[in-house]
């Protein structure tokens, strides 16, 4: 990572632009979604491998940390079965749940114009604010009616791996789905770039997919973002979707 500023964590409460709350959301009606397909997921033979190496969890750990001491706020605890889980491969008789994890491995700041959505100093950040549900589901982290969770995002030019919390954009389990025909998990994706200090909205995406049965997917989307003075950057999110059969009913 080239460089980075200091980054208050955004809490777990904070809603998607738009959506009133006590939390104050970032709301800003002129903000046009970003232009995208309907989908965040495409079938793969092998999960991606992580590209660029960095020491974005220690930061973002750091971060974590500051912001319990000086806001209160935590960051999304760790979920079980976290990024190494089991994957399709290891399908035996027994296993008749139907489970599906989908991990951030990388978030980039691609600058598209003028220096890009940056940091205006300490607690001035842009944020990336995340929200995967799926009705089928019987048991899922986040359940539909949880907030999104936030985390800080690069600044412009950088790319961050290896990333603390990436299992917690989404984990679920259909009951049985394993027995008989394939089961499918309907999945609603909506996440939002905004600055923490004055909530305004940059940029968001609300995205439609499925996963049928068991599998490796490769997970990937782009928000375009436009900060107050027209600086623009394509924030990039990407990682893996993993879904396979397993012996235990929740998570």
């Amino acid at each position: 990572m080239s460089r980075y500023n200091s980054i208050f964590f955004l809490a777990a409460s904070v809603m998607l632009a738009g959506l009133s709350t006590q939390e104050g959301v970032a709301q800003n009606s002129s903000v046009t979604l970003t232009s995208k397909p309907a989908s965040f997921l495409t079938k793969s033979d092998r999960r991606a491998p992580t590209v660029v190496a960095s020491d974005a969890s220690a930061l973002v750990d750091r971060l974590c940390a500051r912001a319990v001491r000086d806001s209160k706020q935590k960051c999304p605890s760790s979920l079980k079965g976290g990024a190494g889980s089991k994957g399709p491969d290891e399908i035996t008789a027994g296993l008749p749940h139907l489970r599906l994890n989908i991990i951030l491995r990388e978030m980039r700041n691609v600058v598209v114009s003028g220096a890009g959505v940056d940091s205006l100093g300490a607690f001035q950040e842009p944020w990336a604010t995340f929200k995967i549900v799926s009705n089928t589901a019987d048991v899922s982290i986040p359940a539909p009616a949880d907030p999104p969770y936030g985390l800080p995002v690069p600044a412009p030019g950088d790319t961050w791996s290896d990333i603390p919390h990436a299992n917690g954009l989404f984990q679920g389990i259909i009951e049985n789905g394993c027995v008989g025909p394939a089961a499918t998990f309907d999945l609603t994706l909506d996440s939002s770039i905004f600055r923490i200090s004055t909530n305004e909205n940059f940029g968001d995406v609300h995205l439609i997919d499925a996963v049928e049965g068991h599998g490796y997917y490769n997970f990937k989307y782009t928000i375009r973002a436009t900060d107050e003075v027209g600086n623009e950057s394509d924030f990039v999110f990407s990682g893996d979707a993993d879904s396979f059969c397993t012996s235990q009913s929740s998570l």
